[in-house]
């Protein structure tokens, strides 16, 4: 099996993760988060908006479907029961 990269690889490559990290770290934004994060949220919101989804159920659905391929982007967990 060859390997290739994603669209969404390809624009998270752009976006360097430690210096993500360091931007929430610094302005606490993940203080009371449990599960959902905010690299997962960006993540979430960039393939949504690259796969030109238009509701919340869309997004959901799109997700639930690539849900064996979070691994590769760095997510933890399902996103089931995320969106509802």
């Amino acid at each position: 099996m060859s390997h290739y990269n994603t669209i969404l690889s390809q624009l998270l490559t752009l976006i360097p993760r430690h210096d993500f990290e360091t931007l929430v770290r610094n302005h606490e934004n993940d203080r009371y988060v449990k599960h959902f994060d905010s690299w997962n949220q960006l993540t979430a919101l960039l393939y949504t908006q690259a796969s030109g989804k238009e509701s919340l159920r869309d997004m959901q659905n799109a997700l639930t479907v690539q849900e064996t391929k979070q691994y590769h982007l760095g997510e933890k967990g399902s996103r089931k029961g995320v969106v509802s």
